[in-house]
């Protein structure tokens, strides 16, 4: 699966995502302090985290067969008290075989990157 992102992301500076497949969320966490930064609800169980050196996050939902990038966004205007400073925006969905589980990127200096789907059920390689 080939897609060039044009226009690099806000990246993940000092940041631990972690996927969350009871709660059907992504994580965000301070690499430092442990406190929680933000969380992204989805609709599926997020299986792998993959961060593409733009900046996107790669994740796979493994009951819908899918792997969603997103890309990351700060409100515009101070945080409340009780909501996160960081935000994660769904930029497309790419389909994949049954179950995708694995997340892996070709080499930079093979070229523009490629990103490899493992899927476990689908027995496939995208």
């Amino acid at each position: 699966m080939t897609r060039d992102a044009a226009a690099p992301a806000r990246t993940l500076p000092d940041l631990v995502l972690v996927a969350d497949e009871d709660e059907h969320a992504i994580l965000i966490l301070d690499a430092t302090s442990g406190a929680l930064k933000g969380k992204q609800k989805l609709n599926g169980r997020p299986s792998q985290l993959l961060v593409l050196e733009n900046g996107q996050l790669a994740v796979t939902l493994r009951d819908e067969a899918k792997v969603v990038m997103y890309g990351v966004a700060t409100p515009g205007a101070a945080p409340r008290a009780d909501t996160h400073a960081i935000e994660l925006r769904e930029e497309y969905t790419l389909h994949t075989s049954t179950e995708p589980l694995a997340l892996a990127l070709s080499p930079a200096s093979l070229g523009p990157q490629q990103l490899f789907v493992a899927s476990g059920h689908g027995r496939t390689l995208e």
